[in-house]
């Protein structure tokens, strides 16, 4: 079959293709080479049977950086792949098959050296394998969304803050504004940063009903953020 080769010791050997037996993959209307789309039409073609990742280096602003550029679709499938693309000097793409994620990604997420396991869904990674089943079970975000736990049948809560049902009657609203600049120089992975350019504070006053603002825009806008707040 297709997908047992995976875990043979060298795949790439010409004479386990000569045994190969493709009797439960449906390749119809699938372009060799393929993109993106044909991926799609070959998880359709398989429901529940495969589910397959792209990943390729960030030639455009990192070239050691690796991220996913196709994310499957498919959950809990029986055959799960991941693929590495690459392209050679002439611009033509090849796919690698990826047989550890971490050591793939491991080197950008942190400095240790220890083995960490990934989602499939999401990429987050967990130091040990338990977290990893954990968060499947509870449900990965990219497919479950936020996790709702009612409480049991029985159970009560009981507010007893009565003081925070009071009003403030000053409160200052604060939000800054960044622009997203290109660099080098953060930690392995990173190559954008985030640098504020304009802060805008905003006074509501309850008691007379009266909301002052306070904009300011420049390079020492941290420095000015804090000045300000001191005068108010």
């Amino acid at each position: 079959m297709v997908c047992d080769k995976i875990s043979k010791h060298h795949p790439e050997e010409i004479f386990h293709h000569n045994k190969l037996k493709d009797y439960i993959i449906n390749w119809d209307n699938i372009n060799i080479p393929a993109g993106n789309r044909d991926i799609d039409r070959l998880e359709t073609n398989n429901t529940g049977l495969i589910s397959i990742n792209v990943y390729e280096p960030d030639d455009l602003l990192n070239e050691e950086k690796i991220i996913k550029t196709r994310s499957t679709k498919v959950r809990d499938a029986k055959y799960h792949i991941d693929l590495l693309k690459i392209y050679d000097e002439k611009d033509r793409s090849h796919y690698v098959l990826v047989k550890r994620l971490s050591r793939l990604l491991n080197c950008q997420s942190n400095s240790n050296t220890k083995e960490q396991h990934y989602c499939k869904y999401c990429c987050h990674p967990f130091t040990h394998e338990r977290g990893l089943d954990a968060h499947y079970e509870n449900g990965c975000e990219v497919f479950e969304g936020q996790k709702i736990k009612l409480p049991n049948k029985g159970d009560y809560i009981e507010f007893n803050r009565h003081n925070t049902k009071l009003k403030c009657p000053y409160v200052i609203y604060g939000d800054f504004e960044c622009l997203t600049v290109i660099t080098r120089d953060g930690i392995k992975g990173t190559y954008q940063e985030h640098k504020p350019c304009v802060y805008m504070l905003n006074v509501v006053n309850s008691i007379d009903n009266i909301s002052t603002p306070y904009l300011y825009r420049g390079d020492d806008c941290m420095d000015k953020f804090v000045e300000q707040l001191a005068k108010i």
